[in-house]
């Protein structure tokens, strides 16, 4: 029986698709199928994890989870494929399936049944010792759509609404070297020197401290212990130095050994300095200086001037403060990435940007006992890694928000600091929530070798971890899969449409950054709401403009008008925007993940609706035993431009040279409140 929301797709004899079935799909009304098929065999229940990354020489599998696909192929025949990752114009072009020649082409393709009962039935090896670096789809393909494998006949083609795709929109899976494990060096020498002490300013008093360090270089034999045992491989090396944060324990700087290891044997020379107890943050940027001039010395022309620098806790906003002295005061260093872990956000309110803006990672958990925030807002911001992040400008960010991450796990001499100290922030309820110390370091080394290869070597390829688009495998694998982490990203070519920055007013989010008005047709219960974030929600961490947005039904929308003369964005390659859920909101699904479309019109009337959730997440924020602590954090939703143009069944292709509308449509969630930020056309 035929219902009026029914979708058909021939009058005689075609399929029938409910509406429940379309809800699941990644543009709305539309027919292509993406869903999760890649991954790892695991031990025991759920007996497989959905991946979308694996480094060269893992096994990679493949399953359909018959809870997922439409009912109707439940005990079909299927046909999977690997087949190379198309563009949008590829597909639209051809959609013929080739099966990896080296997994013998498309007479070896693997056909089985799927059975209804549960995915461990349905998980074939696909790619075992997957050994070519690229990037990959996965194609279920159903042929001539029968029960029995005598009948059956794989097609060689995608065909929608029929097939099943794990990709297409956006990479399925990618083979790649992982920055976590991977290393250019056999062997890392180290030493530590001590060279008399110094006296800096800081920024209440003076400090007088010891030049200390320990120091990891690239060696060509193991047991190296001398700065001219240093590797014959290159001319020269860029320098990581590292800068811990504050703790009574006078060995702090050797508490991140496992990451100059590691970061030696890809390439750089790289040192962690002493700070005595109690210094500020001026004091350890003015040290960081000091310990460069020493290694230069004793490294010569084999450190060149090609510098990183990452520090944890007050050293995470000492890098910061190092950036900008460096260049208010000439002095010659050429610093091009920083990193701040954990940081904090209390001596001289930063601003890593304008003449002295660098690369900037930051990350920060949301069990951090410490650096917690949790004070601040209204009359000021949080004063953690967010706010830092914030106010930064003038070349890449990134940050990364780890869920279940704490403070001092990032050093092995501070370790469980944090945890068990009577003044930690941390309750009986945050203790299941952690992740592990491995995991801690895993991301350490992930993200901050990665990082430093990009902005250092110019080593591209690592440039959508920053983007959201891919976790390093290992990272992915920690703690048996379970640490989740979140994404926010801004480059340095794009187009914003708000940013909802400037005066604030009761009626000044009617328009855009951009210049075109914003309006939500009466369709809102209420007014958005612009502001600093820290006033529209004590919980925000951050510290700039935002939007308070709440909707009470499925037709409730927001419209962002593109002005003429800004409306071709074919020359970019995303549209992004910061999202996040408001804490404590009732409107919201309690511990679950938020949802909505975004929509982009063109001047002919075209448009295409994208499900959020299929290209990214806005998370429920991460509970905590103390209520304070818990931040209603952004995160960045990057959808690919080709989403709107790739050919898709039953949806239009928008005209990306004549954009006139973005839209947030709220027809997936009855009810919602979020925090919006950041709205743009991006590379």
């Amino acid at each position: 029986m035929l219902r009026t929301n029914d979708v058909v797709t021939r009058t005689v004899t075609g399929l029938v698709v409910r509406q429940d079935f379309m809800a699941s799909k990644v543009v709305r009304g539309g027919c292509v199928n993406m869903l999760e098929i890649a991954g790892r065999s695991i031990m025991g229940r759920p007996y497989f994890r959905y991946a979308n990354t694996f480094q060269v020489g893992e096994d990679i599998w493949a399953a359909l989870d018959p809870a997922a696909i439409d009912p109707g192929l439940q005990s079909k025949m299927v046909a999977l494929y690997v087949v190379q990752h198309k563009t949008a114009a590829q597909w639209s072009a051809d959609s013929s399936l080739n099966h990896l020649a080296v997994l013998g082409g498309n007479p070896a393709v693997q056909i089985f049944k799927v059975q209804p009962s549960c995915i461990n039935y349905d998980k074939r090896l696909i790619w075992p010792n997957a050994s070519d670096v690229g990037e990959y789809d996965v194609v279920a393909d159903f042929g001539n759509n029968k029960t029995d494998a005598a009948s059956f006949a794989p097609d060689n083609t995608l065909d929608s609404p029929l097939d099943v795709i794990d990709g297409y929109f956006v990479t399925g899976f990618r083979v790649v070297p992982d920055p976590t494990t991977d290393t250019q060096f056999s062997h890392a020498g180290s030493f530590e020197y001590s060279e008399g002490t110094v006296t800096v300013t800081d920024d209440f008093g003076s400090d007088t401290v010891e030049k200390k360090a320990v120091v990891y270089f690239p060696a060509d034999a193991p047991e190296a212990t001398q700065p001219s045992q240093i590797s014959s491989a290159q001319a020269s090396y860029p320098l990581v130095i590292v800068v811990h944060g504050n703790s009574s324990a006078i060995t702090s700087y050797q508490g991140y050994n496992y990451l100059l290891e590691h970061l030696a044997k890809n390439g750089f020379i790289a040192a962690s300095i002493h700070l005595d107890p109690g210094m500020q943050g001026t004091g350890r940027a003015r040290m960081l200086f000091e310990n460069i001039g020493v290694l230069q010395t004793k490294f010569g022309s084999k450190l060149t001037n090609n510098i990183g620098i990452m520090g944890h806790s007050r050293g995470g906003e000492a890098v910061a403060i190092a950036a900008r002295l460096n260049q208010q005061e000439s002095l010659g260093q050429n610093i091009n990435a920083v990193i701040s872990l954990a940081p904090t956000d209390q001596y001289t309110n930063e601003v890593l940007g304008g003449a002295w803006a660098t690369p900037y990672l930051v990350i920060y958990g949301s069990m951090d006992g410490d650096v917690a925030g949790g004070w601040g807002p209204p009359s000021s911001p949080m004063n953690t890694g967010f706010a830092l992040y914030d106010r930064a400008n003038g070349a890449e960010m990134c940050m990364v928000f780890v869920y279940g991450s704490t403070h001092g796990r990032y050093n092995t001499v501070w370790g469980d600091t944090d945890i068990t100290a009577g003044w930690s922030a941390l309750g009986p309820g945050d203790m299941s929530k952690l992740i592990s110390a491995n995991a801690h370091q895993t991301i350490a080394k992930g993200y901050m070798t990665a990082f430093f290869r990009h902005h250092l070597l110019n080593q591209t390829q690592w440039d959508g971890i920053f983007k959201g688009e891919w976790t390093p495998a290992v990272v992915e694998q920690a703690d048996g899969g379970s640490v989740k982490l979140y994404i926010q990203h801004e480059g340095t070519t794009r187009r914003e449409v708000d940013n909802f920055q400037g005066s604030h007013s009761a009626t000044s989010w009617t328009t855009s950054t951009i210049g075109g008005s914003v309006n939500d047709d009466n369709t809102l219960p209420v007014d958005p709401d612009e502001d600093e974030m820290r006033m529209l929600d004590t919980h925000s961490p951050h510290d700039t403009g935002g939007l308070l947005l709440r909707w009470d039904g499925t037709s409730d929308k927001l419209r962002f008008a593109v002005p003429a003369g800004q409306r071709d964005v074919s020359g970019y390659n995303a549209v992004c925007f910061r999202v996040g859920q408001k804490v404590g909101s009732s409107s919201n699904p309690t511990g679950q993940a938020q949802d909505l479309y975004l929509t982009l019109k063109d001047g002919g009337g075209s448009e295409r609706a994208i499900k959020v959730s299929r290209l990214g997440e806005i998370p429920a924020p991460h509970e905590r035993h103390y209520s304070q602590y818990m931040k209603s954090a952004l995160n960045t939703v990057r959808i690919p431009l080709s989403c709107f143009t790739i050919k898709v069944a039953g949806a239009n292709e928008v005209d990306l040279t004549d954009v006139e509308e973005l839209r947030f449509d709220f027809g997936v969630k009855t009810t919602g409140e979020t925090e919006i930020d950041s709205v743009e056309f991006t590379n």
